[in-house]
């Protein structure tokens, strides 16, 4: 005779505590980052001048294009 089938606790779906407790983890977490996003985007300096918005390679003062020339046939 077979033994019965004995579901273990790996088997088990997760009961409803486990669940609202884990959705309550991620919805605090969720909202944190939401916060911290917002307070930063309020709190933060938004500036920009002519100087912020050129290019700048290892503190080098960019010269020329950056394109390179069409190779001669």
């Amino acid at each position: 005779m077979p033994a019965p089938d004995v579901a273990t606790a790996s088997q088990l779906p997760p009961d409803a505590a486990s669940l609202a407790s884990l959705g309550l983890y991620t919805l605090i977490a969720v909202a944190l980052i939401a916060v911290l996003l917002l307070l930063a985007r309020l709190l933060g300096r938004r500036t920009s001048s002519l100087l912020k918005e050129q290019p700048y390679e290892s503190g080098v003062a960019p010269t020329g294009s950056a394109r390179l020339g069409e190779p001669a046939p």
